[in-house]
């Protein structure tokens, strides 16, 4: 059997949305990165050409320099050694033409007659030149070959390194004229009024880089324009590219945005092709859940009725079980009240003619007897926390503790303990079971003591806010606000290992020799604490004492027409 009209609509829906989506993608990409190419084309034609531009106007200022010496030492052939006006036409040209450390008149023996400016060359004057073998080579190739001689990357008489133009001068006495510049400083002066071009400029000659400006060089070589400045042997690589403002001035976004268009018109329209089979897969899904629905809510309404069913079969069981309890509380107590009315008897009348093993014998049914008696009224007072509970009302626990304490005066006074009780709040509560629950934790904090060592109790309670400032809330069994009661003793302590065991009924930690009692005390703390809907927890050390943390509401929702007149 072929598959249902409706399914094979959807399939070929959703290929066509992949291949729309495919194709769009495919077409914006390539587009993209033909207008991404034509952009950075014009970016690296317009960086060249601005390159060349600076080439242009290094080779055109340098030479401007150059003819201005040749001129100089034109007049100086025509003038002889100058004098006076020698000083004056060089001083003219060191102000007109910046860049320059010195220019200098050298005569035929090499020595320097003249150097201005005077400031700083003074102590040229005199140098011999020709002994210098950098400043020879320029000035020996200047007067054999009668023309301007460059050098560059000497070291000039101020220890500097720089460039020299050595011009010959035409005349009977003969010598030269030489122009010193610091690299450097040439460099920045006839390149100071293009900083302001948008571009970074890097000169480069034979020993490294000359000058450098600007952000610095980018990794993409088609950023970068490069020229020649081969003039007079200068040999200088002039290197230029465009700052990242200008980049980004010149760039548009145009290729981007052809691509995210691209890409979201395509993935437009697949997507309402895949809508369209959405609704469709979507129609299906909705008829499949309906009929889930109808057979979940039939499922439903049967397992209401067993719940139902179960309820009244636990009520009638909870109600057998409390009846089993008021028949263990008497009929299971008389024959051990016998037991030990009878042995009372025996020990009273028949005790002469026992042997020590009889005696034996009778106290230990008499001690087994009134274990079980012990144990059948903690198992009564464990069940009674909440098949005899009463209501929670306003309850001084200050009150019950001073109560507990007189109960507890005879142990207080035997085992020279001390009890002490800070300042307790009213809470809402069952105040038998605060009764109960203080008895139980200050007795352990008596009856659990170390040897040697008087028992020394402390009972202390605080208010712990809530997150909505304890404000009732209607229907709730307790409120944001919370009383923190705690009750720490200086006795043997427990490894706290077994804390989840001591809150169990009938679990001991230690042996019925050591300490009476039956394991349940603890429990009954437990269940109290839980019927008010707070909880126990305890932290202890070996030999180090006890703190038991019991944590209950303050409030309780008692009566809903207390708090609808509250409300009004």
């Amino acid at each position: 059997m072929g598959e249902p009209p409706r399914q094979k609509r959807a399939a070929r829906l959703e290929g066509a949305a992949w291949a729309v989506l495919l194709i769009g993608f495919a077409a914006s990409i390539a587009l993209w990165q033909a207008l991404a190419r034509e952009q950075r084309t014009y970016i690296r034609n317009i960086t060249q050409q601005q390159t060349s531009a600076i080439q242009h106007e290094l080779a055109s200022r340098m030479e401007s320099r150059i003819l201005a010496l040749v001129r100089l030492a034109r007049r100086s052939g025509t003038k002889g050694d100058g004098g006076g006006d020698w000083d004056d036409d060089a001083g003219m040209l060191y102000r007109d033409y910046g860049g320059f450390q010195a220019i200098e008149r050298v005569g035929a023996d090499g020595k320097i007659v003249s150097a201005i400016p005077v400031a700083g060359n003074a102590a040229a004057v005199g140098a011999d030149l020709l002994a210098r073998p950098d400043h020879r080579s320029a000035l020996e190739s200047a007067r054999s070959q009668r023309r301007v001689a460059v050098a560059s990357g000497v070291e000039l008489l101020t220890g500097e390194s720089g460039i020299i133009v050595a011009v010959p001068v035409e005349a009977d006495a003969g010598g030269w004229v030489v122009g010193a510049f610091r690299l450097r400083e040439l460099l920045s002066v006839m390149l100071k009024n293009m900083a302001s071009s948008g571009y970074s400029v890097r000169i480069s000659g034979a020993e490294g880089t000359l000058y450098e400006t600007g952000e610095r060089r980018p990794t993409d070589e088609a950023m970068v324009g490069s020229a020649t400045v081969a003039d007079y042997d200068l040999g200088w690589t002039v290197e230029a590219w465009p700052t990242k403002a200008l980049a980004s001035a010149v760039r548009t976004v145009l290729p981007q945005g052809v691509l995210i268009g691209g890409v979201l018109m395509s993935a437009l329209l697949a997507t309402t092709l895949q809508l369209a089979r959405t609704a469709s897969r979507r129609t299906r899904e909705s008829e499949a859940l309906n009929a889930r629905l109808i057979d979940e809510v039939e499922q439903r309404r049967l397992a209401e009725a067993e719940l139902r069913r179960s309820s009244q079969r636990l009520e009638v069981s909870n109600r057998e079980l409390q009846d089993f309890a008021s028949v263990a509380s008497h009929d299971l107590q008389e024959p051990l009240r016998k037991i030990q009315a009878f042995g009372d008897r025996l020990r009273v009348k028949c005790a002469p003619g026992f042997t020590s093993d009889g005696l034996d014998y009778l106290d230990r049914m008499q001690n087994a007897a009134g274990r079980m008696q012990g144990l059948i009224n903690d198992l009564l007072t464990f069940s009674r926390v909440t098949t005899k509970a009463r209501p929670f009302v306003a309850t001084d626990l200050a009150e019950v503790a001073r109560g507990v304490i007189g109960d507890l005066e005879a142990r207080i006074e035997q085992t020279g303990g001390a009890v002490a009780v800070s300042d307790l709040p009213e809470i809402d509560a069952d105040a038998i079971q605060m009764r109960q629950l203080l008895q139980n934790l200050i007795g352990n904090g008596l009856k659990f003591s170390r040897a040697g060592v008087a028992p020394r109790v402390e009972v202390r309670g605080r208010i712990v806010p809530g997150a909505n400032g304890g404000a009732p809330t209607h229907g709730a069994a307790n409120h944001a606000e919370k009383f923190e009661l705690t009750v720490a003793d200086n006795g043997i302590g427990f490894d706290e290992k077994y804390l989840d065991r001591i809150f169990t009924v009938f679990q001991r930690l230690h042996g019925r020799s050591e300490y009476e009692g039956t394991g349940i005390g603890l429990a009954v703390c437990r269940k109290i604490a839980e019927r008010h809907g707070g909880g126990i927890t305890a932290t202890s050390r070996p030999g180090e004492g006890s703190t038991f943390v019991v944590t209950l509401p303050r409030r309780h929702l008692r009566d809903e027409e207390e708090y609808q007149g509250a409300d009004a």
